[in-house]
């Protein structure tokens, strides 16, 4: 996670008044990808939870083969390493359709979140925008004061 910078008494005060610094737009750049990080990271479970339940079945295959596969050692077999490389082959090659369509779902459902994040950001960016300019006219239309130090 990247740590945001101290703005300082005088960064902070032009920030408030509506000015942006050099020191704000970093903090604002490292809070946004804070925001991008966490989206990441729940998008990255809710694939995880997806793939695990359309594809229960050889998950839950995938223990017994393991066990099966122990039995074999166990029982004192000799493997030679043609049959064991085999065997490997089979269960890798097995996995391959199920990473590939993994890591498909993953990609589509990042790429989802994303624009859903950044069309947040674009509407609220706008907003911010429009209230700005909304104070601008609210201190324009303002009479000033004048001051007197006699």
């Amino acid at each position: 996670m990247l740590p945001t910078i101290h703005l300082g008494s005088e960064a902070n005060a032009l920030e408030n008044k509506g000015i942006h610094t050099e020191r704000g737009d970093y903090n604002r750049k490292v809070m946004e990808l804070r925001g991008l990080s966490k989206y990441i990271n729940v998008m990255k479970g809710i694939a995880k939870w997806k793939f695990d339940k359309e594809n229960r079945a050889t998950l839950d295959a995938f223990p017994r083969e393991i066990e099966r596969l122990r039995k074999v050692i166990s029982e004192g077999e000799k493997i030679t390493p043609n049959a064991w490389r085999k065997e490997i082959d089979r269960i890798v090659y097995g996995q391959d359709p199920i990473q590939e369509k993994m890591a498909g779902e993953v990609y589509d459902l990042a790429f989802a979140e994303v624009l859903s994040f950044n069309k947040d950001n674009e509407e609220r960016e706008h907003g911010n925008e429009i209230r700005q300019k909304e104070r601008e006219q609210e201190r324009s239309e303002r009479p000033q004061r004048k001051h007197s130090y006699l």
